[in-house]
């Protein structure tokens, strides 16, 4: 981690982490680990210990199935404890499954009723990729929404067998994927392999162990596939479209048009967030310019991904309080300052190198139009860090730090062959090379 300052920056290197640093002004410049430096593929999730020191199991090792004849049942060897009348599961408005009889015992069972349709009406838009399920809990007092592990064990009596362990793991968004999801049971926890799928980065399977009361440990990670669309802002609470290797182009463009259609959207909360904080009218304009880009960035991608047969899903962004300036600006370092300027730069690069060169044609003003908007992330970035104190500072830090780490893993894994020549992505070590390139850009201009 990093402080903030005004020390001169050393010497650009490859073989060792650098200092803090500014661009231009205050603009901070990215930091990274030494040459070869692998990055650790576990971290934490909510709520969530990592293990980092647990030898690889492999999902063959494991000798339960959450996969019999017939494929995955979410409701099989589960029960409802005393006390909950259902557990409905929700994907968008969607019900997905349903165990028990809603609302069956409640004190009032209209107004129960009502609650929980007034809970289903605010969930967005189910995505492709299966992420942005919901689930809700009904007592004689009314629903519970259940976000949590932790919050789903007791409501099935805790976790007792691999089928109750997944379905609290689904809570944080893990998959049963048939066959490999392979469970034991071990002294007061089942261990067992789900799947992370993710809309931008690395999808995941990961070896789990899950105690009684829904706390779960990370064993081991293992990086499955990669969601090579990564274009554009993104809003934190973005139903998630897993891409893979195996897309067609024409799937792998409209996820594309579907991340840039979002970006329409986070840049509009943006503006209103940054205007309730007192931004600059200056800054405030520069937002607005970004999101009618974006606008057009959609409409082009979205009339590619038809040309080949893609369909683009539709976004919806729920509507939030105006968060503190702190968590817009961590936002703003992640997805602006860090994927924005490496997006720019990934833009480029398939500008030059796409074979379909209606892909390349218009990446060329795409790339153009993210290179702006990294740099008006970065002027947002220097107004809010002479706004917050040094303690924010440090957390900012430390959440570039690990949203670079993060990009890292993302970018190690190698694109599939038609995707990557007619679209132009890069391959696993082409981005490496472009990430490291935008780092001693981002250094020097300091």
């Amino acid at each position: 981690m990093h402080s903030w300052g005004h020390e001169a920056c050393p010497p650009v290197s490859h073989t060792g982490p650098l200092g803090p640093c500014h661009l231009r002004d205050r603009h901070p410049r990215l930091s990274w680990g030494g040459a070869g430096e692998a990055p650790p593929i576990l971290g934490d999730v909510d709520g969530g210990g990592v293990d980092a020191d647990a030898s690889l199991l492999l999902p063959e090792l494991l000798p339960g199935d959450l996969c019999p004849p017939g494929g995955y049942r979410r409701f099989a060897g589960v029960s409802l404890a005393p006390g909950y009348d259902s557990l409905t599961v929700y994907r968008g408005r969607e019900v997905l499954d349903s165990l028990g009889i809603s609302c069956e015992h409640a004190t009032d069972g209209a107004a129960c009723q009502a609650a929980v349709e007034a809970l289903r009406a605010g969930y967005g838009a189910p995505s492709p990729g299966g992420v942005g399920t919901h689930f809700v809990a009904t007592t004689p007092s009314g629903p519970l929404e259940i976000t949590h592990p932790i919050a789903l064990a007791p409501v099935v009596g805790g976790v007792t067998n691999a089928a109750t362990a997944a379905l609290a793991m689904a809570t944080s968004h893990y998959q049963v994927v048939c066959p490999g999801a392979g469970s034991r049971e071990v002294p007061g926890s089942i261990e067992l392999v789900l799947r992370l799928p993710n809309d931008c980065g690395p999808i995941r399977d990961d070896l789990l162990r899950v105690s009684r009361d829904g706390r779960f440990t990370i064993l081991q990670s293992v990086v499955v596939g990669q969601s090579l669309g990564c274009v554009g802002r993104r809003f934190e609470e973005l139903a998630a479209v897993p891409a893979s290797a195996e897309d067609t182009l024409g799937e792998f463009l409209a996820k594309l048009a579907y991340l840039e259609a979002a970006s329409v959207d986070a840049f509009a909360r943006l503006e209103a967030e940054l205007a309730h904080h007192g931004a600059p009218a200056h800054l405030l304009k520069r937002v607005r310019r970004a999101r009618r880009d974006e606008v057009r960035h959609a409409a082009t991608m979205t009339k590619l991904a038809a040309s080949h047969g893609g369909v683009v899903p539709p976004v919806e962004m729920p509507v939030r309080p105006v968060p503190a300036l702190e968590e817009i600006a961590r936002e703003n370092r992640v997805e602006g300052c860090l994927r924005e300027t490496y997006g720019a730069a990934v833009g480029a690069f398939q500008a030059a190198r796409a074979e379909d060169r209606a892909i390349g044609g218009a990446m060329v003003s795409i790339a153009r139009d993210e290179a702006a908007h990294a740099e008006l992330s970065w002027a947002i970035d220097a107004w809010a860090v002479a706004t917050l104190d040094g303690a924010a500072h440090k957390r900012l830090d430390a959440a570039y730090d690990a949203a670079l780490a993060e990009l890292r893993r993302e970018i190690a894994v190698e694109p599939g062959e038609t995707v990557a020549t007619r679209a132009g992505i890069p391959t696993a070590a082409q981005a490496s090379a472009l990430l490291e390139g935008v780092l001693t850009v981002l250094a020097t201009a300091a």
